[in-house]
């Protein structure tokens, strides 16, 4: 047995880890360096901590030395210090403020009617990013920012995203999202890499790229989704106004053709009915020139300029076509904008059609394609991803499965594309049954999860840099393969439905490092905090597979099933912290706030 599998106290892990020699891979230095943590472990719960006011807890800050929690009202963000993650010989009557200190408690510029959303708290740099939101009541017609917006979304809101200085708790900035619809909750719309945010319009269908720069302001950059190019947005709309100019000029001539034309005829007419002239005099010098329009009623002739908004006035193709003006029927009313592709959607359509003519299966490919046109046409986005600062992972469902969190299980066609930010184009697309999900989900776990934060480093273990983790994964696809009805494209789609990661839902923790601790990974999800169970989570050393620590999340020690029956949104919830020796569950209760426990290390009495 190595010395470092050997039962030691603190003391010596620190001394060894002081003169210890040189790693022979990055990877082994931060195995060394942390390996102190198998003997300082979170031995000791304290349960059922009362929580002042009955905040909502959050989360700890990337560098451990904050706690962020919400107020029950929805309208304070209170940040406290971390004190303490050791338990005191005589445990205080207060434990919350034993091991937290108060260090600012905001009160949140909201407007009228907006609450801030509980389940939504980034962390970018320096910064604290929390959004709000309220409902409006308006119609499809009057919040149609494109033509492809989705209609049949009527729970729309008001959005505003804040910028906070953790420091100092000076609200810096706010981008606003009016009459929209996205889903805030745990992180679900929105990703983030380094300074950039991205937050995904479900009401819209578009992605909107965000810079937070240094000092805390929020920059709009471009949109995906209506426009790919930055530059597309300003195009169109030159080239509109240019069309609208040119139809009104047209427009304004053939009324003005139509008047002349009107008030020759008329002055004939009178000529010719005086009897006392001898002569009818020659009327056709004061005949417009193009003479092929024809006259105008009299009705019409007291209008010299019609309304452009006129459905009878043509469009500039049949004037150009034609060389007359005919006025056209009236067209029926209709709130339906005209069937037009989006930009994103037509280099979706063209990378398939590409694809598949490239391949060569004798056709079958494009057959396929014209058979499935029109669900590829309806497809819209869903969720998304930053997979690094210059290529996004963009999750597509059908545009008849509805807007709720599950439809990743019903959905019998999912597309995910990788789109290149700089070059603006879509770089692959693989289906939810693709080894292109098991192998995006091998090489680029790291990736996936996010980078870590300045100034900071994440030890986490992953299929990218974990046998452990890998074999998990795999042994996991076996098992699901291996059930009944169910085979390895099914096994695929399973382990596809967890992609998009959420932003910024790893548990960055020592403890969750599976080259030092091992853990039963059907209970505790890794990618969005929750413990999938009521059970004791037990931790085991993966040197000598001894029993290290156990969490507990219920309220009492001797309580092994929670009392009510829990729902997939009423799993217990994992706070840990970074580096210290202090996790935090809460499990949520019907009859009122939640429980939480804080689970600290204890010093052994000798």
């Amino acid at each position: 047995m190595s010395p470092w599998q050997r039962s030691t106290s603190i003391h010596t892990a620190m001394a060894r880890r002081r003169y210890g020699k040189p790693a022979a891979s990055p990877r082994a230095a931060i195995t060394a360096a942390r390996a102190a943590y198998a003997t300082l472990t979170p031995n000791h719960t304290l349960f059922n901590v009362p929580v002042p006011d009955n905040m909502l807890l959050q989360r700890f800050t990337p560098c451990g030395k904050y706690f962020i929690c919400f107020s029950a009202c929805l309208e304070h963000v209170i940040v406290y210090h971390v004190k303490s993650c050791v338990v005191p010989p005589i445990v205080p009557d207060d434990p919350f403020h034993a091991f937290f200190q108060r260090h600012y408690n905001l009160k949140m510029p909201l407007p009228d009617g907006h609450m801030l959303c509980k389940d939504f708290c980034l962390i970018m740099g320096d910064y604290l990013i929390v959004a709000s939101s309220k409902v409006v009541y308006s119609s499809y017609h009057h919040n149609r920012r494109f033509q492809t917006s989705l209609a049949n979304i009527t729970a729309l809101h008001d959005y505003l995203f804040f910028s906070i200085e953790l420091a100092t708790g000076r609200v810096v900035d706010k981008f606003a999202q009016s009459s929209d619809f996205m889903q805030l909750g745990h992180h679900a719309c929105v990703s983030v890499y380094g300074q950039m945010l991205a937050i995904l319009s479900l009401k819209h269908q578009c992605i909107q790229i965000v810079l937070l720069d240094a000092q805390g302001e929020f920059y709009p950059l471009r949109t995906i989704g209506e426009y790919l190019y930055p530059d597309d947005e300003l195009v169109l709309q030159v080239q509109q106004q240019r069309e609208t100019e040119f139809v009104q000029q047209a427009a304004a001539a053939a009324a003005a053709a139509a008047a002349a034309a009107a008030a020759a005829s008329s002055f004939s007419s009178t000529s010719t009915s005086d009897a006392s002239a001898p002569t009818t005099p020659n009327t056709s010098f004061m005949r417009p020139v193009n003479n092929t329009l024809p006259a105008a009623d009299d009705a019409n002739a007291s209008s010299t300029t019609p309304d452009h908004d006129d459905p009878a006035i043509p469009s500039i193709y049949t004037i150009l076509k034609t060389d007359t003006y005919e006025p056209a029927a009236p067209l029926p009313a209709t709130d339906t904008p005209p069937p037009m592709f989006r930009s994103f959607q037509q280099a979706f359509l063209s990378k398939l059609f590409v694809m598949a003519r490239d391949r060569r299966d004798g056709g079958i490919a494009l057959r396929q394609f014209y058979r499935n046109y029109n669900a590829y046409c309806n497809m819209k986005f869903w969720r998304m991803q930053y997979l690094d600062d210059t290529r996004l992972l963009i999750k597509l469902i059908p545009g008849t499965a509805p807007l709720n969190p599950i439809n990743d299980i019903v959905s019998p066609l999912i597309v995910f594309v990788v789109f290149n930010l700089e070059t603006h184009r879509i770089e692959d697309l693989f289906d939810q049954t693709s080894d292109k999900v098991v192998d995006l989900l091998m090489t680029s776990a790291d990736v996936l999860r996010g980078p870590a934060p300045a100034g900071a480093m994440w030890f986490g273990s992953s299929c990218a840099n974990s046998k452990v983790a890998r074999a998990m994964v795999l042994k996991q696809l076996y098992t699901w393969s291996c059930s009944k009805n169910n085979s390895h494209s099914e096994a695929v789609r399973k382990l596809a439905s967890e992609l998009p990661l959420p932003a910024q839902s790893y548990m960055e923790s020592p403890y969750f490092d599976l080259s030092l601790f091992s853990l039963d990974e059907k209970l505790v999800s890794l990618t969005d905090n929750k413990i999938k169970t009521s059970e004791i989570i037990k931790f085991y050393l993966a040197s000598t597979r001894r029993l290290a620590f156990k969490i507990n999340p219920n309220m009492t020690p001797h309580m092994r099933v929670s009392s009510f029956p829990q729902s997939r949104h009423h799993h217990p919830v994992i706070l840990p912290h970074p580096t210290y020796p202090f996790m935090i569950t809460k499990q949520y209760s019907p009859a009122g706030p939640p429980n939480v426990n804080f689970h600290l290390h204890k010093p052994s009495v000798p």
